[in-house]
């Protein structure tokens, strides 16, 4: 690989662990509104998808994993 073409691999990794860990952070703000929404209000149901947008957050981790992953050389 190129150095201007491993230098662009490395930019778009960086931009997809970024995106990633945003992501991962907004999910997990809206899965602890819910969650306390719910407990205030006393719905069940809405606890219940406060806890299940929690697991939602199991793939932004396993995507940052791989991506730690896949950046590491041969």
């Amino acid at each position: 690989m190129s150095h201007l073409s491993l230098q662009n691999h490395e930019k778009r990794t960086a931009t997809v662990k970024q995106v990633l860990f945003a992501v991962l952070l907004l999910n997990l703000v809206v899965a602890l509104a819910k969650f306390v929404y719910g407990t205030i209000s006393h719905s069940a149901a809405m606890q219940a998808d406060g806890i299940h947008s929690i697991f939602d957050l199991a793939g932004n981790v396993v995507g940052l994993i791989g991506i730690s992953l896949a950046m590491r050389p041969a």
